[in-house]
C-alpha cells in the first residue's frame, strides 16, 4: 500500500520523521519517508490530483514556507491535540 501526503513545514514545525512515525503507528505499518526534491513539488502536487495551476501554486507555498520568507509570529499558540492523535483522528475520519 501507498499513501502519499504532503507535509510543508515552516518554523517550530513538526519534523517529517516524526510525522511518518505517527503514520506508522496508527497504521500498523511499516511506513517510509522519502522526500521529494524541490524540482519535482509541482510535479508531485500534480500526481496528487491538483491542477496544473494549483499545484504550480502549492510548489511555490511550500517554498516560501520552507525557504521561511514569510511573516511567522515569533511565537506559536499550540492546541492540546497531538500529533499521535492528529494522525489517529485523521485515518479514522
Amino acid at each position: 500500500m501507498t499513501l502519499r501526503f504532503a507535509i510543508s513545514r515552516g518554523r517550530n514545525a513538526i519534523p517529517p520523521q516524526e510525522a511518518a512515525a505517527a503514520f506508522s503507528r496508527a497504521l500498523g505499518l511499516d511506513v517510509m519517508l522519502d522526500v521529494a526534491p524541490r524540482d519535482r513539488w509541482e510535479a508531485n502536487y500534480g500526481d496528487l490530483g491538483f491542477s496544473a495551476a494549483a499545484a504550480r501554486s502549492y510548489a511555490n507555498m511550500t517554498a516560501v514556507s520552507l525557504d521561511g520568507k514569510f511573516g511567522a509570529p515569533a511565537e506559536y499558540e499550540r492546541g492540546h491535540v497531538t500529533l499521535q492523535d492528529f494522525v489517529v483522528s485523521t485515518i479514522d475520519g
